[in-house]
């Protein structure tokens, strides 16, 4: 089920790619900017920034999955007992008629 975490994670990475690849520019680092492996220090503001944006968007599709999974849970309880119901019903109607009622015997010819 989509929770909408992959692109949020997507539009965090996005966004630190473009701020890093303009630091890497400006520090001459000589790292490709092709290749779209631009870094970050991770002491440097915009390194701890991206960090904490990151582990946010982790702890996200975390909490997400868990409620879909608290709620299909719900649903797979409900929908078990409720069926375990309609069969106890059936089951009690049916030897209610067979104890409580009167069943005529098959005449044979």
């Amino acid at each position: 089920m989509p929770t909408a975490s992959r692109n949020l994670g997507k539009l965090v990475c996005d966004r630190y790619s473009e701020i890093a690849g303009r630091l890497n520019a400006m520090w001459f680092s000589g790292v490709d900017l092709d290749n779209g492996l631009p870094f970050l220090p991770m002491k440097s503001d915009e390194g701890k920034a991206y960090w904490n944006e990151t582990s946010y968007c982790i702890s996200f599709a975390l909490a997400n999955r868990e409620l879909m999974m608290r709620r299909i849970c719900e649903v797979i309880i409900a929908l078990y007992f409720s069926a375990k119901s309609v069969i106890s019903r059936k089951i009690s109607a049916h030897l209610w008629s067979i104890i409580f009622c009167k069943i005529p015997d098959k005449k044979t010819d």
